[in-house]
Formats: structure tokens, C-alpha cells, sequence
């Protein structure tokens, strides 16, 4: 089915060996900054902005693009969002959030953006530089959703499926999904303070590596293009989507206090009957993905 990657069963909590987070043990050196105290903290609880519960929410001590002030708060905190970090937030604030629309926000300090907004699913699809590289689409939340270690937000939304959907039915030409990778950067390594996947082409490397890890529900070391990571292969009757989140899937196996830290990479088996989730700490997923080519979008 196109509009998810799997159709999930309750039996992956009872197969899968989440407890006990292993450290890394294809790279000591990547394993060494979640064992340091001071690469992630506890953000407040309550969270001081909303005042609404907020345990286990880790923040990244240092971050190199994000610039918000106020990490454990999203980009509805007014500090955060006087900072480039939650430009993209207010360009979709700009679109309209209260119906199904499409339109081009010329005045991005970026770039030029073109944009569709699905209120109904609370997502936006984005082309963010359709002058330069027309095939580099982005999915972001519309509501404040602060990134992959947003454990009470990121879950609110299915967006690693609306991120397929839209690769399949919205973007032109569609990207095969043998090559299609799905990344989200961790908080160490992002620029927008605001939820968002990027949508490209698995670099060279990528798909022999995936293909090469046991089917056997379990967490394995993948080295891919000069990168370390821990994947899993799950078949499509225990996958993570719409179930179990590729997000939740992680955090369960290493723990939140490493979520900040994470940056996760989706892509679909070759032969169809399954998706691998590559978890990388420190791993500029975005960059490990491929965006060459010439892409349409709907016009606003």
C-alpha cells in the first residue's frame, strides 16, 4: 500500500530485544558521546513554555545549526522563533494551516520555496531550492514539533508515511522505491528547530549495505559510504509504520537520552517485503542522501 510502508502487527514489542541499549560496537569512538554526560540533558518537567508534562525529553548540549535559544521548547517559544532556526516554521504559518492549499513563499531567507500544505494530516510537503536542486523535497510538521527527540510530539502525526506518500503521489516523477531514502538529522546536526524529513535517492553503497543485514528483528552494525550506523531490517507485517515509529523504534533500543543525538535514515527493502531504519549518532542523514535530477511539483 502507498500510503504506508507496512501494515503492522502488535508482535514486534514482543519479538524485538529492546531492553539493554548496546553501545555501538561497529565505532567506539560514535558510541562515546551518549556515554558523556554532557552531550545530552533532561529538559525540564513541566516544560516551562506550556506547562504540560514533559518526561524523558533530552536535549543536545551543543548543537552546530541550530541556533534556538531554548532547546527544549519549540518554535513557539518567541526567543526560538526570532532565530533562522524557525524560519521555515513561520514560512508555513504564512501558507495558511487551515485548509489544503499550495503556494510559493518568495521571501525565504533561503530561498525560494514552494509548498503544499495538508491541514487535515498537519503536514507540509516543501521543495526547498526549486531554482538549484528541483528533486530536494522536505516533509515538516505544521503544528510546533521540535525534531527527533520531541518524545511527546513526533508521534502525533504519521510523518515518516506522509513523507512516502509524497514521494509516491505528490513529487513528479515519483522516486522509485528502490532508491528512496527517507533521513532526519539529529538535533546536533540540523538547521531548522522544527520537524522535517528530508525525501532523496540513496547514495551509492547504501542499498548493498541494507541488503547485507540479517532478517532477524534485531539491531546490527551497517558501515555505508564511510558512515557507521545500527539497522534493523523489519518485514512488512512487523514494521514500524504506521505501528511502532521508526522514532520510538530507536529511543526503545538506545534510549532517549540518545535521541538527540540520532539521526535516522528509512528506506524500503529491495524485494518489497520490508524497511530498513540505519540510526547513526552524529550522522548528517541529510547529506547521505542523493537529490540530482529534475523534479515538477503542483502549482499553487
Amino acid at each position: 500500500m502507498l500510503r504506508s510502508f507496512a501494515v503492522v502487527g502488535a508482535a514486534l514489542a514482543l519479538t524485538l530485544t529492546l531492553a539493554g541499549a548496546p553501545a555501538r560496537a561497529q565505532d567506539a569512538d560514535l558510541a562515546e558521546p551518549a556515554a558523556t554526560p554532557k552531550a545530552t540533558q533532561l529538559c525540564p518537567d513541566p516544560n516551562p513554555l506550556t506547562k504540560q508534562a514533559d518526561p524523558g525529553h533530552y536535549f543536545a548540549t551543543q548543537t552546530s545549526g541550530d541556533k534556538s535559544p531554548n532547546q527544549c521548547n519549540s518554535c513557539a517559544d518567541p526567543a526560538n522563533n526570532a532565530t533562522t532556526s524557525c524560519a521555515v516554521y513561520n514560512v508555513l504559518r504564512k501558507c495558511g494551516i487551515t485548509k489544503t492549499n499550495r503556494c510559493v513563499e518568495k521571501t525565504s531567507p533561503f530561498s525560494k520555496y514552494n509548498i503544499y500544505v495538508g491541514s487535515y494530516l498537519r503536514y507540509a510537503l516543501a521543495q526547498i531550492t526549486p531554482q538549484t536542486t528541483s528533486c530536494h523535497f522536505v516533509v515538516f510538521a505544521v503544528d510546533p514539533v521540535i525534531g527527533v527527540e520531541d518524545v511527546q510530539h513526533r508521534g502525533e502525526q504519521n510523518f515518516w508515511d506522509h513523507a512516502f506518500y509524497a514521494s509516491q503521489k505528490i513529487i513528479s516523477p515519483p522516486v522509485d522505491p528502490q532508491l528512496l531514502g527517507l533521513a532526519i538529522n539529529p538535533a546536533t546536526k540540523r538547521g531548522q528547530h522544527q520537524l522535517h524529513i528530508h525525501i532523496g535517492k540513496l547514495k551509492p553503497g547504501y542499498r548493498t549495505a541494507l541488503e547485507k543485514l540479517p532478517r532477524d528483528n534485531d539491531f546490527h552494525p551497517v558501515k555505508a559510504n564511510g558512515k557507521s550506523y545500527s539497522g534493523i531490517y523489519l518485514p512488512d507485517d512487523f514494521g514500524p509504520i504506521p505501528g511502532l515509529s521508526p522514532f520510538e523504534l530507536v529511543a526503545k533500543r538506545y534510549g532517549e537520552k540518545n535521541m538527540p543525538l540520532e539521526g535516522l535514515i528509512v528506506a524500503r527493502s529491495k524485494d518489497g517485503k520490508g524497511i530498513y531504519v540505519l540510526a547513526g549518532l552524529n550522522v548528517t542523514t541529510e547529506l547521505e542522501l542523493d537529490y540530482s535530477g529534475t523534479c515538477t511539483f503542483p502549482t499553487p
